[in-house]
């Protein structure tokens, strides 16, 4: 076989083949541009973090210094809205007293602490304490109207129409004869903790009505009213006369009538030589 010749592009093409072919996904590519990059992302990140926890300190600073060394917030008045009968100075000595205990800054009092030490010293129907930025303490309170006298083992207190105790008014001899007074004959304790009677609400209503209508007749007096035990009775004691028994659950105006007829019926001295008249049972009257 007869040999031809070369060819120059086979030659290329073989030579070419022969070289070796770099790898540049496995070569390690260092950008000197990236690096500083990135160092300068870190120090920036290092500076804000710095910048914040300056901020917080200068904050906190700040609080602490309005709270107990600036007079930004001091109390410096102390106002009571809607007393007569109890002295302004007892309710502002009482607020003072507890601000003199590191509350002096209006952030820091407590409004709850000085509620309920009101409360448990006097007897408020309704009572309000709050905070009038910048320096006033507010004190707004709605007394109890007295309605009758309570009598209890010798002490008399006012108390509401409610029965509740009002302590800190006095009761003068003059108040006996201006207001209905409820006495516990049989010793037994009726306030609960809030200082309120126990007692059904129909012995005071029934005691309210009695009183209001015996003003009508003089003759017919009546002392004090008493509690003995008995359920549903309510005793009148007359200032001349016998006792009468009215039942609170059975209508005030028909044991009134009924004790009006008698008293007609009977001389003066015959009537108030009576022990007592009993009117708690339907149409009857019972005396002795």
């Amino acid at each position: 076989m007869m040999k031809g010749k070369s060819s120059p592009y086979l030659a290329r093409r073989a030579k070419t083949n022969k070289r070796v072919k770099v790898d540049y996904q496995r070569k390690t590519l260092n950008n000197p541009f990236f690096r500083q990059r990135r160092e300068k992302k870190e120090t920036s990140g290092r500076s804000r973090k710095f910048f914040i926890l300056i901020i917080t300190t200068l904050i906190l600073a700040f609080a602490v210094y309005i709270l107990f060394f600036s007079s930004t917030f001091a109390i410096q008045k102390i106002q009571v809205n809607g007393v007569n009968r109890v002295g302004n100075e007892q309710l502002i000595a009482l607020a003072w007293q507890q601000a003199d205990q590191g509350q002096h800054n209006l952030l820091l009092y407590k409004t709850e602490d000085l509620y309920n030490s009101l409360m448990e010293n006097f007897s408020f129907d309704s009572l309000r304490v709050y905070k009038k930025w910048p320096h006033t303490l507010v004190i707004s309170a709605g007394e109890r109207d007295p309605a009758f006298v309570w009598r209890y083992k010798g002490e008399q207190h006012f108390s509401d129409s409610n029965g509740c105790l009002i302590r800190e008014t006095a009761v003068v001899p003059a108040d006996l004869s201006m207001y209905p007074v409820l006495e516990a004959a049989d010793n037994q304790e009726r306030l609960n903790a809030r200082d309120c009677l126990t007692i059904e609400s129909a012995y005071l209503q029934a005691m309210f009505i009695l009183s209001d209508k015996l003003k009508a007749y003089p003759e017919l007096k009546v002392d004090r009213f008493l509690l003995e035990g008995e359920a549903n009775t309510l005793k009148a004691d007359l200032n001349l006369g016998p006792n009468i028994l009215f039942n609170v659950k059975e209508d005030a105006d028909k044991q009134l009538n009924k004790l009006i007829i008698i008293k007609q019926d009977k001389p003066a001295a015959e009537f108030n030589s009576l022990e007592y008249i009993d009117l708690r049972y339907g149409d009857r009257a019972y005396f002795k």
